[in-house]
Order: C-alpha cells, then structure tokens, then sequence
C-alpha cells in the first residue's frame, strides 16, 4: 500500500529508510516524485474524539485524530482537493489518510502547506506505532485536559517518544521543526527496536550542523546516516525550520512503508 517516497522538509528532502547499531532514543527531547491514480470515490475528513479516558471531557474537534472507520478506508476513498500541486506528498498523504493516521480540516481540504503542531504529529506517531490503546497516564503542565490530544501526549510521555520540552512544558500547538521530528521519529524507531548509526560526523557534511541542539544531534545524524532525510539542500539541514503536513505525510508514509508495518 505505502511506498518508499522522498521528500525535503522546507525544500522536500528524501525520506527513506534502512537499518543501520544499537543507540538509546534521545531524551526529550524530497522530493521523489510520485504519480497517482486518479481516485474515483470521494470522502468527507474524519475525526475522532480522544481515546476513552477523556473521550467525555472533549469540546474540541481533533485535527488529526480520525474515527474507527477510517483505519478501512483505501486510497481509492480518499480524495483531498487542494493537495495536486504537491505531488511528490499526494500518495503519501492519501496512504496515511487510508490507514487511519492522518486526516483533513474537512469539506475535502487537506491543508498539505499549513505547519504541523506538535500536537497533532504526536498523535499520528501514537498511533502508527500502536500504543493508542494505552492509557494516559500524567501529562505536560500545558497540555488541557480536555484536549483532543491529552490522552495521546501523555501516552507518548510515558513512552518517552516527545521532544521540544521546556521545563513540564511541551508546547502542543507550536509548529514542530526539523530536529524535533526528527527525534520523535527516532525515539519511535528505537522504541520498536530499530538500530541506528548515530556517528555525528555526518553532521559535518552541512554548514549548519553545528546549529542542531545538543539533544538532537544522535537522533538527526541517526536518520541522514540512515537516509532517513537529507538536508534541504547539499549543505544545510536547516533544524529548526518548521515542517509542513504534508512533509510530515511523506515521512511517515517512508517509515511506515520501510520499518513499522
């Protein structure tokens, strides 16, 4: 169903994977062009209420949370409106939209250009990895407990999968950026076993690694060692550019095509 696609975040770098030694996930914290079948069925975004535990206290709509139906929907179900003038993502996107993992801002919109929160990508982590049954145990001091997405931040607290902490702070609806993706998707990988070379001297090859955060640098040299990602261009990296929903679409689509399924 998923293919290995490519992307740059910011300038659509590739995401592909393989494996490569041992290393602990980091605490706290493109473009390959696809074409596409024409999809003939049209359907409406979904959303979800959180999982059980606060399924009651929710007034807000998810953005990514999807319902139970939507993990049996296909491609050929999915049709977004404004996503054609991203086709290295467009695959991509209705992949994780079939599987369930992604949804849109609804009437067909997708939004492939609008910044990722953090937030949201936590939840299509939480459940590409499986561990949306958990249940939600503490939370960041900032995250509500009536938000959509309380029960999966706190599941991906207590599996140590999050990054971008400040303090008991995690900032859920700030833009994730290139570096902290990339550490949540690493500690993801380490957490279903996946080794990784995490020599830093790949680092070197761009003249903005040094410009990576201390904390992120095994889980950033982790995935360009593994060709995971490039950089978004022959020489930057650019890691704390923010990353787009449709960038997060073709990287989860790469790992969940590559690693998790």
């Amino acid at each position: 169903m998923v293919l290995a696609a490519a992307i740059t975040l910011s300038a659509m770098p590739v995401f592909a994977l393989d494996t490569i030694i041992t290393s602990n996930p980091v605490e706290m914290g493109e473009e390959t062009t696809t074409e596409e079948s024409t999809t003939e069925a049209t359907t409406e975004a979904v959303t979800e209420a959180p999982t059980q535990a606060h399924a009651e206290k929710t007034t807000e709509a998810p953005t990514e949370a999807v319902t139970e139906a939507a993990t049996e929907l296909t491609t050929a179900d999915i049709h977004f409106t404004d996503i054609a003038h991203r086709p290295w993502a467009k695959e991509a996107i209705e992949n994780m939209a079939a599987a369930g993992f992604i949804v849109g801002r609804g009437s067909g919109i997708f939004a492939p250009d609008d910044g990722c929160t953090k937030a949201d990508f936590t939840i299509v982590l939480v459940r590409m990895l499986g561990l949306d049954s958990m249940a939600p145990s503490g939370n960041y001091a900032d995250v509500p407990a009536n938000a959509y997405y309380y029960d999966y931040v706190s599941i991906a607290r207590n599996n140590g999968l999050t990054a971008g902490i400040d303090g008991d702070n995690f900032h859920p609806v700030q833009n994730i950026t290139r570096e902290e993706i990339m550490a949540m998707v690493y500690n993801g990988l380490a957490l279903k076993g996946v080794d990784m070379n995490i020599k830093q001297s790949v680092l070197g090859s761009y003249s903005d690694g040094s410009l990576v955060s201390p904390q992120y640098r095994d889980a950033v040299s982790a995935l360009l060692n593994m060709g995971a990602v490039q950089g978004t261009s022959a020489t930057t990296i650019d890691p704390k550019s923010p990353v787009t929903r449709a960038q997060m679409a073709v990287l989860l689509n790469n790992i969940y095509a590559t690693i998790l399924k």
